[in-house]
């Protein structure tokens, strides 16, 4: 039996860097593993043919990213030269209150949510209006927000061109009002 970090390695020197993200990108969200054991697994494969495709991956990986289409969005901003965004913020309105928390936050006045399904599950209706009153709050506030789901990720050149437009109507709005963190205000 290996342990997780061994396994993501093991993974990112076999498979590529993608599948390897996703994994890390779990183990390292849901506490399996830490940074420091991925850095110490990289270390012990030193000399082992791929090692060099594992340290780019674990570069890329992120404890704050929950979920396979996330981690996926991330390494296509990051593939297709597009900012990198912050993961996972609590944003906040000009009074402090609380509006939501969002799955990408490009500081320049654009949010990015990937839409997958698991949370439309239990009452799709009251998820798709909460969804949208949320926006809207956003919205108001200045934010540019642009939404996808797996489909969009198969079409990346389609995304760009999205987010691309997004950035552009974000630049003529100017700089959004209220505030954003990592995690929640006490």
């Amino acid at each position: 039996m290996t342990v997780p970090a061994r396994t993501v390695i093991d993974l990112a020197r076999a498979e590529g860097v993608e599948q390897a993200v996703c994994v890390g990108d779990h183990a390292l969200h849901s506490g399996l593993t830490t940074a420091f054991e991925l850095a110490e697994a990289i270390d012990d494969a030193a000399g082992r043919t791929g090692v060099g495709r594992a340290r780019h991956a674990v570069g890329l990986m992120s404890s704050r990213s929950e979920s396979v289409g996330e981690s996926r969005s991330r390494l296509l901003f990051h593939n297709l030269g597009l900012p990198t965004p912050l993961l996972n913020q609590w944003v906040y309105d000009t009074s402090g209150g609380f509006l939501g928390r969002v799955d990408f936050l490009f500081p320049d006045g654009v949010i990015g949510e990937f839409d997958g399904e698991g949370k439309y599950e239990s009452d799709p209706v009251r998820a798709v209006i909460d969804e949208k009153n949320r926006q809207n709050r956003l919205h108001d506030l200045g934010w540019v927000v642009v939404r996808w789901d797996w489909r969009d990720l198969s079409k990346p050149d389609v995304l760009v061109t999205r987010l691309r437009g997004a950035f552009r109507r974000a630049a003529a709005n100017g700089t959004p009002v209220g505030t954003y963190r990592s995690d929640r205000l006490p």
